[in-house]
């Protein structure tokens, strides 16, 4: 039908001569080459591809000389609670040192008192990253991060809420998650 349709409008645009404008040719040009080159790469690509078989035995001759394109890091889930402070004493965003070490004792005191460490990052943390899903980043890498804040991922018992963190952008509360050990991939 579609066919019927597209074929039934180019026989009503034929009539007035729109299909012999400088416009239309070009047009009608570009596309022939578009399709050209559609085709022409598709059938190199089949060659290709007919060419380019490996066998089991190659790809696990590769594995085993290049172990170390198959290792997946640690991995580590942790929730946290950032409290920016300013990195310049002119600044808006962040507060004062003094400001920022009160902030996370109170905060500190609100988990003693039973509240959920979620609900806490979704009311505290400056960190826009995380703040929203509860102060989370899943299945991290914690080489990727700040030093300060990749250690004591890497250190701190899982479930529990350790000292603050100070690192460049302020005081984090973290709490592990989870810890994924490194591995190698079969």
């Amino acid at each position: 039908k579609r066919m019927a349709e597209s074929k039934l409008l180019a026989v009503k645009a034929k009539r007035p001569g729109l299909d012999r404008s400088a416009e239309f040719q070009i047009a009608l040009n570009r596309a022939k080459d578009d399709l050209l080159a559609r085709e022409f790469l598709a059938k190199e690509g089949e060659d290709l591809q007919k060419k380019l078989v490996v066998g089991d035995a190659e790809v696990k001759a590769f594995y085993d000389k290049h172990p170390e394109r198959f290792k997946q890091p640690e991995l580590v889930s942790v929730r946290h609670i950032l409290v920016s402070v300013k990195q310049d004493p002119k600044a808006e965003a962040g507060l004062s040192e003094e400001d920022a070490k009160a902030r996370i004792a109170k905060i500190q005191e609100e988990l003693k008192g039973g509240a959920a460490f979620e609900a806490l990052a979704k009311t505290y943390s400056d960190d826009p990253g995380s703040k929203e899903n509860g102060g989370l980043y899943a299945d991290a890498d914690p080489s990727g991060w700040v030093p300060e804040f990749g250690a004591a991922a890497r250190k701190q018992p899982v479930g529990q809420v350790g000292d603050p963190v100070k690192t460049t952008y302020g005081y984090h509360l973290v709490k592990v998650e989870e810890r994924k050990p490194a591995r190698q991939i079969p």
